[in-house]
Parts: C-alpha cells; sequence; structure tokens
C-alpha cells in the first residue's frame, strides 16, 4: 500500500467520517483494506441521518458483523442489538441510542458504546 501525504486509506476515512460526509466516507472506503467495526458503527450513524432509505440493509449488516465477531454476546443480547439498532432511525431514536449503548458497554464494548453516547 502507497501512502501519500494526504494519509493512509484509514485516515482519509476517518477524516471524511469527521467530516461528516457521507459522500466522500463512501469514496475513501472503497481503499480500505478493513473497516473496523467501530468506524462502521460511525459510518453507520451518518447514513442513519443522511441517507434513511438505505439504513436498514446497513443497519443489519453493522449488527451482522458485530454478532458474528463478538459470539459471547449470545441470543438475548443480540435481540437486542438488532431491536435497538432498527430504532437508532426511529422516532425513539434517543432512547434506542441510549439502550444499545448501555447493551455494548455490558458486552464489554466500551469504545461501541463511547461512538454512540456522543452521537
Amino acid at each position: 500500500m502507497f501512502v501519500t501525504a494526504a494519509g493512509s486509506p484509514r485516515s482519509r476515512l476517518l477524516r471524511a467520517i469527521e467530516r461528516g460526509n457521507l459522500e466522500l466516507v463512501r469514496l475513501t472506503a472503497v481503499d480500505c483494506e478493513r473497516i473496523e467495526l467501530e468506524d462502521a458503527l460511525r459510518i453507520l450513524l451518518l447514513i442513519r441521518d443522511q441517507d434513511p432509505d438505505r439504513y436498514e440493509r446497513a443497519a443489519v449488516r453493522w449488527s451482522g458483523r458485530l454478532l458474528a465477531s463478538r459470539p459471547a454476546i449470545g441470543f438475548g443480547r443480540a435481540g437486542e442489538v438488532l431491536a435497538n439498532a432498527e430504532n437508532l432511525a426511529g422516532p425513539e431514536g434517543a432512547v434506542a441510542t441510549a439502550r444499545l449503548a448501555l447493551v455494548m458497554r455490558s458486552c464489554g464494548e466500551p469504545r461501541l458504546a463511547e461512538v454512540l453516547e456522543r452521537s
């Protein structure tokens, strides 16, 4: 991988996320070999806010990645993850955000909880 003066693909992705530019996020994500779950959650929140028609598919995909990579979450918490991910984009989004953050903390994922708490 060649790194330009603009930085690595991940650093360009993080700048695009920080700017809240979903189109730039999509363009820079293509160059990333892997997108960390934490960064994927930030992208999911941008999709929720800027491209609601694509939110459900993105939320299912993010939830699936989380559950596949953290099997210790188990069935009970998996249901909470899916329900709250679904409700992030609804009228009770703030409540779902707080609940999902609590689930993330209880599953040993404080960085994911912090992303949600800052959103």
